[in-house]
């Protein structure tokens, strides 16, 4: 999925990809959060990245946000791409009338 992308920037940058559980060629494994984040670390220290931008699609969003929070001293910044929520409640209101 990120292919197009790491081959324009893998000239200039340090780029890492981890296959998630659940996805691609990990699609059998269970995905924890907790988990995740925790291998995510691991691949950074393993590589020796230092300070990282995360960016995160779909579920990788929420799992770059949850990496940010818990180890804000390896981040430079956060990129959130097609990661979104599902309103409840009173916020949810004008989500159900625009699907009406």
């Amino acid at each position: 999925m990120w292919t197009p992308q790491m081959m324009a920037l893998y000239h200039t940058y340090r780029l890492l990809a981890p296959d998630l559980p659940r996805h691609g060629s990990r699609s059998q494994e269970k995905f924890t959060f907790s988990e995740a984040v925790a291998e995510l670390n691991n691949l950074i220290e393993e590589n020796n990245y230092g300070k990282v931008l995360v960016v995160g699609f779909s579920l990788g969003g929420y799992l770059a946000s949850e990496f940010v929070c818990k180890y804000p001293n390896k981040t430079n910044g956060l990129v959130l791409v097609g990661s979104s929520t599902i309103p409840r409640g009173y916020i949810s209101i004008p989500y159900h009338f625009l699907a009406t």
